[in-house]
C-alpha cells in the first residue's frame, strides 16, 4: 500500500527518536565502562600495595619470632628433642663422610 509523506516523516522521526535514544545510552555504557575498568585498575593496585604490605609484615613478623627464640634459649639448655636432632644431625655426617670416602677408594 501506498503511504503518505506525512506517515513515512512521522516513521522517520520515530526512528531517528529511538536511533538517539540508543545512541545516549550506548554512551552511557561506554563511560560505566571506562569508569568500571578504571577503578578496577585502582583496586588491583590497592590490592598489591596491601599484598605487598602483608608480606612485609609478615616478614617483619617472622624477624621478631626468631629472635624472641633466641632471646628465650639463651643460657637454656638444649631440649629433648633438640638434643635428638643434633645427635642424628652427627649421625648423617658420619655416614656421609663414610660414603665421601668409599666413593673416593672407588675413584
Amino acid at each position: 500500500p501506498l503511504v503518505g509523506a506525512a506517515a513515512l516523516h512521522s516513521r522517520l522521526v520515530r526512528q531517528q527518536e529511538q536511533a538517539d535514544a540508543c545512541a545516549a545510552h550506548a554512551k552511557i555504557v561506554r563511560e560505566t565502562l571506562r569508569y568500571l575498568e578504571n577503578e578496577g585498575r585502582k583496586s588491583k593496585e590497592g590490592i598489591e600495595c596491601a599484598r605487598n604490605e602483608q608480606e612485609g609484615l609478615r616478614r617483619r613478623l617472622l624477624e621478631v619470632m626468631r629472635k624472641v627464640e633466641i632471646v628465650r634459649c639463651m643460657g637454656h639448655p638444649l631440649q629433648r628433642g633438640e638434643v635428638e636432632a643434633v645427635n642424628r644431625l652427627g649421625e648423617i655426617v658420619q655416614k656421609m663422610r663414610l660414603v665421601e670416602k668409599m666413593l673416593g677408594e672407588v675413584e
